[in-house]
């Protein structure tokens, strides 16, 4: 659905900017992450993903003080900074979640 909801924006059929197709996909697959996350077990994982996304947007839209008015800054690099920081916490749900399931395997054994 999302991929035929972004050829029509792209082929411009629709009048919606493409990155705003972009944005809504990852949007929902990180609420979906953090549900997934929550309905395994992995709170605090799931709740540091939220948290480093909300941080991640804020940093991209808002721009703190240094980044916004002055060009020695590079605020593009700023924001992909930040995403390390929400995929070190996707390694770490997905982390939690293999190593409960193995903890789950031995006790069964």
């Amino acid at each position: 659905m999302f991929i035929l909801a972004l050829s029509v924006a792209l082929t411009e059929h629709i009048p919606v900017p493409e990155w705003t197709m972009v944005a809504g996909k990852q949007v929902l697959m990180n609420l979906l992450l953090v549900g997934t996350g929550y309905s395994v077990g992995q709170p605090v994982w799931s709740s540091c993903i939220l948290g480093s996304f909300i941080f991640t947007l804020l940093l991209n839209q808002l721009k703190p003080s240094p980044f916004k008015y002055s060009t020695d800054f590079n605020d593009n690099a700023l924001f992909h900074s930040a995403m390390l920081m929400f995929l070190a916490c996707t390694f770490g749900l997905y982390s939690g979640i293999v190593q409960s399931t193995k903890s789950e395997e031995t006790e069964l054994v």
